[in-house]
């Protein structure tokens, strides 16, 4: 292992060490919706400190995608984006004490910024795999777009009235999972197809799982 994998290694365990932390806070409770942690309770005690978190947040998913997409790895970038940008913001945006913060509106702020990572990780896969990215199969890139299209159905049918989350049991996100596969394959230098292959069905099976977690 190199240096640099050696480095992605490192924050790969920071990434997951922060998302357990996370998910004490930001996991449901019985009807009480997310819970923060109460050592940032100070901070929503005024509207103006209220809506400094919300612009802080929203301007965090709006330009973090763009640079970690821009320098690093398309795969890398999108453990980064998916583990610790789509984390940080259930920690200090929804609060169960505002009606302005709880998990109905969350869940339309974060599946919103969800798209919007998607179509960012896209740009580099399509203009730049050729000469700096290897992603081991040129039609990986075509796979990509049909997993996101497959889970953006799900989104479309969120969208109308009465629509319930689980939804998204039947449509995995399936699109980050492939992204981590390569990612792991990479990190420990994996080269036989038929082990990438198998890595890339666990990492299917893990994401069911996850969305069994959050959407059930």
């Amino acid at each position: 292992m190199n240096l640099s994998q050696f480095g992605f290694f490192l924050l790969l365990l920071s990434s997951i060490f922060f998302f357990f932390y996370s998910q004490q806070y930001a996991s449901l409770k019985p009807k009480k919706g997310y819970q923060h942690p109460t050592w940032m309770t100070k901070y929503y005690n005024t509207k103006s400190k209220r809506q400094l978190i919300f612009i802080f947040s929203a301007f965090s998913r709006l330009i973090l995608p763009i640079l970690l997409f821009s320098y690093l790895h398309p795969c890398n970038a999108m453990i980064i984006n998916q583990i610790i940008v789509d984390n940080i913001d259930p920690l200090y945006l929804v609060n169960v004490d505002s009606p302005f913060y709880n998990r109905e509106l969350y869940q339309t702020w974060d599946k919103f910024f969800d798209l919007y990572g998607y179509f960012i990780a896209l740009i580099p896969v399509f203009y730049n795999y050729q000469k700096q990215f290897r992603l081991y199969h040129p039609y990986i890139p075509y796979i990509l777009i049909i997993l996101l299209i497959y889970r953006l159905i799900a989104y479309l049918l969120w969208l109308y009235p009465n629509s319930n989350e689980k939804l998204f049991l039947y449509f995995p996100d399936f699109y980050t999972s492939l992204y981590y596969a390569i990612s792991f394959s990479f990190l420990f230098n994996i080269k036989k197809n038929y082990i990438i292959t198998i890595i890339i069905f666990i990492s299917f099976i893990l994401k069911i799982k996850h969305e069994s977690y959050n959407h059930l």
